[in-house]
């Protein structure tokens, strides 16, 4: 993910629905069932159904892949 992306996301999204720090993102890497862990470039938590429609629409246009959670 480039600094640009960040920046995108950054324009509609609140501080407090981006977390970018490693600390924060640690947690987002892995679940219960195994012992993996693939910790996210950033972890991003909109809060209204458009601003998930932008989310996936900037990645699919520049070939990030989304996983969801929750």
């Amino acid at each position: 993910m480039e600094e640009e992306d960040r920046l995108h996301f950054r324009s509609f999204l609140a501080n407090s629905e981006i977390i970018d720090e490693p600390e924060g993102r640690a947690t987002y890497g892995s679940d219960e069932t195994e012992d993996y862990h693939f910790q996210p470039d950033i972890v991003l938590k909109p809060s209204t159904k458009e601003a998930v429609a932008k989310i996936v629409k900037h990645c699919n246009s520049r070939c990030i892949p989304v996983y969801t959670s929750g």
